[in-house]
């Protein structure tokens, strides 16, 4: 079961013990809601509209984390990153003809980020 509640999706399995299987924060979703424009306003630091692919490597980086950045897939769409060892994903868009507009990210934007367990690699 899927329940997609804006700018956060909870994905949930084994409908007995009703367990959470993912999160997701769409966080190409700030972009075109002037709702969440208007609370991030007050907040430090400050939430962007758009979050650029490149400077949350640039935060990794800082912490010692970016030579542990791995792209797993990239479709002409979109590109999934991960940093090795850890539960999380991050989501690019990958097509270059994809502009940025008033509610839209474009080309390099990070589009969604997923929390859940990592398949093992053989």
């Amino acid at each position: 079961m899927r329940r997609d509640y804006g700018l956060v999706e909870a994905i949930f399995g084994d409908p007995e013990n009703w367990s959470c299987r993912a999160l997701i924060i769409e966080v190409h979703r700030l972009a075109g809601n002037p709702g969440l424009s208007l609370h991030r306003a007050d907040q430090n630091p400050r939430i962007e509209k758009y979050v650029r692919w490149s400077n949350v490597l640039r935060e990794l980086g800082g912490r010692g984390l970016a030579d542990r950045v791995v792209l797993v897939s990239r479709d002409s769409t979109y590109a999934e990153y991960v940093v090795d060892g850890m539960n999380a994903a991050a989501h690019v868009v990958a097509d270059e003809s994809w502009q940025r507009d008033e509610d839209f990210p474009g080309f390099g934007d990070l589009w969604s980020v997923s929390v859940a367990p990592r398949k093992k690699s053989r």
